[in-house]
């Protein structure tokens, strides 16, 4: 948002110095992205006046002009511009001025053997707008020798400041103003603009569609006959180039200048171009659309647009149409005014990619209040400027705003920000926002961003001024623990990250059809304004943008890959309904291009044992865990994918191979293996405390062991009941299965290592036996298996 200081000064009433401004508009959230003086640049350029213009004896489109600049004598400068002729006021470059936008300095020079000692200036040589088919020309009454720039306003300092998104008031100077004034920085003035009274009635139809109520739910229109158009005012010219924009013509400026003063889009029509009763309604699909930037735009269906009974003439609250735009040779005005719905606007414009200043403003939020008074400010300046007459206001919709009342407690600053602020106080900055009292305060319309008392306590904070925070000294009390989310957020990345897993952090948001392909059903969660129809829903699963992840780096030839993420997943808007996740994603291979080293294919157990390494973190030994298959969701293979749980309901985590209908939908040909681990199940364990390593004195006893069992026995199952047979086992792995010639039907042969480790004496060869049979003799009688001889 830029505006100048005078700009700035028709509003706020002030006699603090512009530092004092700058700085404080940056305490005060606005912040001051940088102050510039357009004439600094322009200082050495002097107004002139031609005395005398004659041809050049050697060329036909040069002349030579006498001008007059307040020095001595007159100086002799050749000029190739048509409009250069005597009696007008230019502006001089004398030899020894820097031209900025030609970026060099001016000297004298002969120009086809005549001596020139100087340069006058077109807007374009001085920066100050595109026009360069002639020299500039300045009213009769500018003063001769007297710098340019200062003449022309140009010394007024240009102020530009970020606006955050929630503050659309601040898209207009006088929002900035009462802000200012609201933090003790001057006083807001009045503004007072008086309705205009109609010459005449009717003179167009307008009609609104009963859908497009949504979308306009106020519009305002109102026809001016035998106006004249052409170039502005310079007052007008000065203040938008000012600001960067380029004059159009009279009609157009107004327009412009109300949306910057007072942050109150409009559009103007040439009426003679509508054909028949100009319409609000909503656009059907493929309807195209001209645009003032002489584009041809496709609609989508449902945007709210206006038009005649022959074409589109403007897109709502984004750009007017090129077929009804104003030209000098107007004469028959329709002036819009009207509130757009911010969703159906930004929508728009993001269907046809066209960002505007309307856009950035109604997108945000316009006053929905401000529609009669930017009627009437425009009203007035059309009249003044551009003479005619006009008709009375037709008015579609009206007042559809339901002002917010909210009740406040004066202790509550205190409360949340530890500043003493005296209701007095408070009552004033109120006041000077906006805010009006009764029982509760009631918000201001021009304040969207305010709804809840918290909001109120911010703005008290923020005008007061943060500088008054009190300064608390934090008594230590020894090392402080983390929340539990966090500290169980810290372990898992470590875990993970040791295991050679990457973090990556994805969108929030799914498309429709990835939002239904993991499962999402409740449809409350839909985004009304999404930033693209690709990330319209929340996601119900956090696997959609990690299988995007993996997809993005085995195309650009990065793979193996093994990345994680911990983020929300929601299935509803209900708190219980949204829970943190940790998911991991890992492709299949771990390919090596050396001829001596093999290749290792990664598989399920593989992504089965990061997760128990994960919940071994938190105090979760493998022992205490069983595997189910029951119930899994559908983007896992039904049949590589299973439940690790504790007893039948408590589900811990999730794992297996991703289904390959999903893989086939991101585009993935290699298998990736998956886990999900709910972080509510891991907050409240406490984490497993790291011990001394005990290492024995006394040799480790291996062993080997080879049964059959029935196929119904789970290698879980072994592993639990042989580490009961004795305290001395440390260590059961299960290294081969087999199914095949010589194992009977519904049998399995299980080949197992028990590692056996003695505490205080080397074992003997009788103790060494005991072990064996008992390890066999638990397996025969608890899970009906068989010693192989």
């Amino acid at each position: 948002m830029k505006f100048t200081w005078s700009w700035l000064k028709e509003h706020l009433e002030t006699d603090r110095p512009l530092s004092d401004i700058v700085e404080k508009l940056s305490e005060i959230g606005l912040e001051v992205e940088s102050v510039t003086n357009p004439g600094a640049a322009l200082k050495d350029f002097l107004i002139g006046h031609v005395v005398e213009a004659r041809p050049h004896p050697d060329a036909d489109r040069l002349q030579v002009c006498t001008v007059a600049c307040g020095k001595d004598k007159p100086l002799q400068i050749v000029c190739g511009a048509p409009n250069a002729r005597p009696g007008i006021k230019v502006v001089l470059g004398l030899p020894g001025t820097y031209v900025p936008a030609l970026d060099f300095k001016l000297k004298e020079a002969k120009i086809r053997g005549v001596e020139s000692f100087g340069m006058l200036c077109s807007t374009k040589e001085l920066g100050l707008g595109d026009e360069h088919d002639g020299i500039m020309e300045l009213p009769a009454d500018a003063p001769i020798g007297e710098s340019f720039s200062h003449y022309y306003g140009l010394d007024d300092p240009l102020i530009d400041i970020a606006v955050t998104p929630n503050r659309p008031d601040c898209l207009g100077v006088r929002g900035v103003a009462r802000d200012l004034a609201a933090a003790g920085m001057g006083k807001l003035k009045s503004l007072s603009v008086k309705p205009s009274e109609a010459q005449f009635k009717g003179g167009f139809v307008l009609q609104r569609d009963n859908a497009a109520a949504k979308g306009c739910p106020h519009y305002m229109g109102r026809l001016f006959k035998g106006v004249k158009n052409g170039p502005s005012p310079d007052w007008l010219k000065r203040k938008l180039n000012a600001i960067g924009m380029r004059s159009i013509s009279t009609l157009v400026d107004i327009t412009n200048y109300v949306s910057v003063d007072l942050c109150r889009p409009l559009h103007v029509f040439d009426a003679q171009k509508l054909k028949g009763p100009v319409a609000v309604r909503l656009s059907k699909k493929d309807e195209s659309f001209k645009a003032l930037d002489e584009n041809t735009y496709t609609l989508d269906e449902g945007h709210v647009v206006i038009a005649d009974s022959h074409h589109i003439a403007a897109l709502g609250g984004v750009m007017g149409g090129l077929n009804s735009g104003c030209t000098e040779e107007t004469t028959d005005v329709l002036l819009e005014c009207a509130y757009f719905d911010p969703g159906f606007v930004a929508r728009a414009g993001r269907s046809v990619n066209l960002h505007t200043d309307a856009r950035h403003r109604f997108e945000r939020g316009v006053d929905p209040l401000s529609t009669s008074l930017g009627m009437d400010r425009a009203t007035a300046l059309i009249l003044e400027l551009c003479g005619g007459e006009t008709s009375e206001v037709i008015e579609l919709g009206g007042n559809h705003y339901t002002p917010k009342e909210i009740e406040f407690n004066y202790e509550s600053v205190e409360k949340r920000t530890g500043m003493v602020v005296a209701a007095e106080k408070q009552n004033s900055i109120f006041e000077k926002l906006g805010f009006s009292r009764g029982k509760n305060f009631t918000v201001p319309s021009f304040r969207p961003d305010i709804s809840i008392p918290e909001d109120m306590v911010e703005e008290v904070a923020r005008l007061y001024g943060y500088n008054h925070l009190p300064e608390v000294k934090l008594e230590s009390e020894g090392p402080k623990t983390l929340f539990p989310e966090m500290s169980a957020g810290v372990l898992a990345r470590h875990q993970l990250a040791a295991r050679g897993y990457m973090e990556v952090v994805t969108w929030s948001m799914v498309s429709e059809e990835e939002f239904h392909l993991f499962g999402g059903e409740n449809a409350d969660v839909q985004i009304s304004n999404p930033i693209s129809v690709e990330l319209s829903f929340m996601r119900p699963s956090v696997l959609p943008h990690l299988l995007r992840a993996v997809q993005k780096n085995i195309d650009q030839g990065l793979s193996p890959v093994s990345f994680f993420e911990i983020g929300p997943a929601y299935q509803g808007l209900a708190e219980q309904d949204q829970q943190t996740v940790i998911v991991g994603a890992k492709t299949s291979k771990k390919q090596h291009t050396h001829w001596s080293k093999k290749e290792k294919i990664e598989d399920v157990f593989d992504v089965k044992a990061d997760v128990i390494a994960l919940l071994r973190t938190f105090n979760i030994e493998a022992d205490g865990l069983q595997t189910s298959t029951e119930d899994l969701p559908d983007w896992y293979h039904p049949g590589r994918a299973a439940w690790l749980q504790r007893g039948p309901k408590n589900k811990l985590a999730l794992f297996g191979e991703v289904h390959p209908n999903i893989l086939k939908y991101y585009g993935i040909k290699e298998r990736v293996f998956c886990f999900e681990v709910q972080m509510d199940a891991l907050m409240p364990l406490k984490p497993k405390a790291k011990s001394a390593l005990v290492v024995s004195d006394y040799p480790k006893v291996e062993r080997d062991f080879s049964f059959l069992f029935p196929e119904n026995v789970e290698g879980q199952s072994i592993i639990k009941a042989i580490k009961k047979v004795d305290s001395t086992v440390v260590f059961v792995d299960i290294f081969d299965i087999y199914r095949g010639n010589d194992v009977p039907a519904q049998k399995k042969s299980i080949a197992l290592r028990v590692s056996f480790d003695p505490k205080d004496k080397t074992f003997t060869d009788p103790e060494i036996k005991d072990l064996y049979d008992r390890v066999v003799t638990t397996v025969e009688t608890q899970l009906q298996g068989k010693m192989k001889l």
